[in-house]
C-alpha cells in the first residue's frame, strides 16, 4: 500500500501463466498487467484486479527472445525490448507483430524502456564495458531511428527501471551505485536518490495523495489489494462539508464499513434513500 507502505501480497505467484524470471511489468489503461518473462521467452497478461493469469500475449513463436523491458503507446500497440537477440520489436493490440524497429549490435544489451511524452521510446542500454556506464537511448516512433538521449556516469550500470514522473523528469534506477538518477527533459542530471536502496532494479510512482475508496458490499471488490475504485483527494470536490479518507477500502454486507470508522460518515451528513436491488 503506497499510503501505509504496508504489504499487500503476491500478485502473481512464480509459475503462474509461466512466469519464470519477470523482468519488468506495466499496468495498461484497460485493466491488464503485462510482465516481461525472461526465461520463458514471453510477455504474460494478468487481470489486473485478481492476479488471474490470461496466458502469454506474445512468446517465441512472436519473435520474443528474452525480453526485459516493455512499453505500450496510447494506441494500445506493445513494445518488446529483447535481451537475447537486441531487437525492439512491435506488437499491435492483437499481439501481432507489427515490425522490428530497431536490433542493437552484439555487445550492447537493450534493458528498461518507457514511452515519453513526446511519443517516443526511451531504452536503457548497458554495454557492460569497464569504465563505461549506461545509456538511455531514444527510438523514435513510428520511424525507429536511434540516437542518444543521455550517457550515465562511468560507474553506471542501470537495471530495467525507468520511467518519466508527473513531473516531467526521466527516473532511471541504478542497480551498480545503489540509487535513481533524475534527469530532466533535455537529458540533464537534476539529482540522485539513494536513501535506503540497494541494488534497485525497478520503479513506479504512485500519488502521494490521501484516498476515498467505494463503497460496494461484499463480495465486490473495493480494497487496495484488489485494485479496488477510489479517488485521489486532490480539489475541493465533495457531497458534504469534507471527504473521508481511508487508508484501505471497507467492504461489509451494507456497503457502510466506512461510515462507522474512527473518521465517522463518509458522506459526511448527506443521507440517501435506501437502495433496493
Amino acid at each position: 500500500n503506497p499510503l501505509n507502505g504496508s504489504y499487500a501480497g503476491n500478485f502473481a505467484p512464480s509459475g503462474s501463466g509461466g512466469l519464470d524470471v519477470p523482468a519488468s511489468s506495466l499496468i495498461s489503461p484497460d485493466g491488464y498487467v503485462y510482465v516481461a518473462s525472461f526465461s520463458s521467452n514471453s510477455v504474460i497478461r494478468y487481470d489486473a484486479g485478481s492476479g488471474s493469469s490470461l496466458g502469454a500475449f506474445v512468446d517465441a513463436a512472436d519473435g520474443v527472445s528474452g525480453p526485459l523491458g516493455i512499453a505500450l503507446d496510447t494506441s494500445g500497440n506493445l513494445y518488446v525490448a529483447n535481451g537475447n537477440s537486441g531487437a525492439i520489436k512491435k506488437y499491435d493490440g492483437a499481439g501481432v507483430l507489427q515490425s522490428t524497429l530497431y536490433t542493437y549490435p552484439a555487445g550492447q544489451l537493450p534493458r528498461g524502456m518507457t514511452l515519453g511524452t513526446d511519443g517516443n521510446l526511451y531504452v536503457i542500454v548497458n554495454t557492460f564495458t569497464p569504465g563505461v556506464g549506461g545509456r538511455i537511448d531514444k527510438i523514435s516512433l513510428p520511424a525507429g531511428t536511434r540516437t542518444t538521449f543521455l550517457t550515465m556516469d562511468a560507474d553506471s550500470m542501470p537495471a530495467q527501471g525507468i520511467l518519466w514522473g508527473p513531473d516531467g523528469n526521466l527516473y532511471v534506477n541504478d542497480y551498480l551505485e545503489n540509487e535513481v538518477q533524475v534527469y530532466s527533459a533535455t537529458g540533464s542530471v537534476v539529482r540522485s536518490i539513494s536513501t535506503g536502496l540497494d541494488g534497485p532494479c525497478g520503479i513506479a510512482i504512485v500519488p502521494c495523495l490521501e484516498s476515498d475508496f467505494g463503497d460496494l458490499r461484499t463480495p465486490f471488490a473495493t480494497t487496495f489489494a484488489a485494485n479496488g475504485a477510489r479517488h485521489y483527494m486532490a480539489n475541493s470536490l465533495r457531497m458534504g462539508v469534507r471527504v473521508d479518507k481511508e487508508a484501505d477500502g471497507q467492504p461489509t454486507s451494507g456497503a457502510d464499513g466506512d461510515d462507522s470508522d474512527s473518521d465517522g460518515d463518509d458522506e459526511d451528513g448527506v443521507t440517501f434513500d435506501v437502495l433496493t436491488i
